[in-house]
């Protein structure tokens, strides 16, 4: 999945690879392996749809295509959190043009379209599997 895991809160933020990384991979794989496989799986296919699909402009392209990515953070309470991102600092603010070739509809958020909107469907499906898998 990722090749490097961050936690941090409001004062503090730390960033595990390496090792670090491959130990955090392989604790949640042992406590819930169904659960990260799916995570893997649905985030990969949201991810390269998003890949396809995600506008470029013709002209000054700053490549926010090549920003995205996925990963795992541990937040500041201690829960796991896995996420799809784009690292571009104005991928937040990138809406389909007029002419955009992409399936996102005019004037609507191309990440929350092909980012969020997807995450959300696949959370419940990611929820049930973890709790059958916590409490077998």
């Amino acid at each position: 999945m990722a090749k490097k895991i961050t936690a941090g809160n409001k004062n503090v933020s730390a960033t595990l690879s390496g090792s670090g990384y491959e130990f955090t991979e392989k604790l949640l794989k042992q406590a819930a392996p169904e659960t990260f496989k799916l995570i893997e799986n649905e985030f990969s296919k949201i991810l390269e749809a998003a890949r396809a699909d995600w506008p470029v402009r013709a002209k000054g392209s700053k490549n926010s295509r090549g920003k995205l990515g996925m990963g795992v953070r541990l937040s500041a309470d201690g829960s796991v959190v896995a996420y799809i991102d784009n690292n571009a600092e104005y991928a937040w603010a990138i809406r389909a043009g007029k002419d955009s070739d992409t399936s996102v509809p005019y004037g609507k958020r191309v990440s929350d379209e092909l980012l969020w909107k997807p995450s959300k469907k696949i959370a419940n499906k990611i929820a049930k599997s973890l709790a059958d898998e916590l409490f077998k």
